[in-house]
């Protein structure tokens, strides 16, 4: 998804109704699905509805903003913040597999028989099962989390299963010159200056004084770990190869390690 942000300045006319005087862009938001964009899409919404301030967002194909890009006259391009909001490939990709396997809190009953799924609700996800049952979630050990997981991988890389959530992050930059963004990773975003400054002038007010009271970050992660202690008790060796060389390109333009041990 990618956000541009606007910032507008009114003037009270004699009826002291406010009337525009002024708008120009203030930024550039790169943020991949899986990645922290509905937590980020919140807090804009949310900031951006006081006088002044306003975004819209684009869908974050690459004909879509290669457009907007070639159309944007490049001395207002150089003088937006531009920021990129990154995770490592590794806890990425495996949300991705487990969105689909989310319990649909709206189809929840009494009886635990009665629970389903978002790939037995949703119409897309009919055919999409990523997990494999031994018997309920509770029951699976960590080598059948792994078998489910590594189910996946290989027939994410062989085609069988597309997901849009899993695409890599790179594709988000489009045409758009990629070192030129600052690279903040989710877990770092609140510290981060330009994201800061992107919601004040000065940057001093940081977006969590903003009293914000919608999707927090602690809600951004990895649902996996209510099964196992950690997020990375679901790779085995095979599984770490295959998300590698499916992000390779992430990892380098993104900076993040290829060891996974560094995770």
């Amino acid at each position: 998804m990618i956000y541009y942000t606007i910032k507008e300045n009114y003037s009270i006319d004699n009826h002291n109704n406010p009337q525009q005087i002024d708008s120009t862009l203030n930024s550039v938001i790169i943020v991949g699905n899986k990645a922290g964009s509905t937590y980020i899409g919140d807090c804009l919404k949310w900031s951006y509805t006081q006088e002044g301030l306003r975004h819209f967002g684009l869908d974050g194909h690459h004909l879509q903003t290669a457009w907007f890009y070639k159309s944007m006259d490049k001395q207002v391009w150089n003088n937006l913040h531009k920021l990129c909001v990154t995770r490592d490939p590794y806890s990425r990709f495996l949300s991705c597999w487990t969105f689909g396997q989310k319990i649909s809190e709206m189809h929840r009953t009494k009886n635990p028989k009665h629970i389903k799924y978002f790939y037995e609700i949703e119409p897309t996800y009919e055919e999409y099962r990523p997990i494999k049952l031994k018997t309920t979630l509770e029951d699976m050990t960590q080598k059948d989390w792994q078998e489910s997981f590594e189910d996946f991988c290989i027939k994410f890389k062989e085609g069988e299963i597309e997901d849009g959530h899993a695409h890599p992050m790179w594709n988000e930059f489009g045409i758009m010159p990629h070192e030129e963004f600052i690279k903040v990773k989710l877990t770092e975003l609140h510290n981060s200056k330009t994201f800061n400054d992107i919601f004040n002038e000065d940057g001093n007010q940081k977006i969590d004084d903003y009293r914000y009271e919608g999707r927090t970050l602690e809600d951004s992660k990895n649902p996996s770990e209510k099964y196992l202690p950690n997020w990375k008790d679901y790779y085995n060796d095979n599984t770490k190869e295959i998300v590698y060389n499916l992000y390779k390109k992430d990892f380098e333009i993104l900076n993040y390690s290829e060891d996974f041990d560094d995770y």
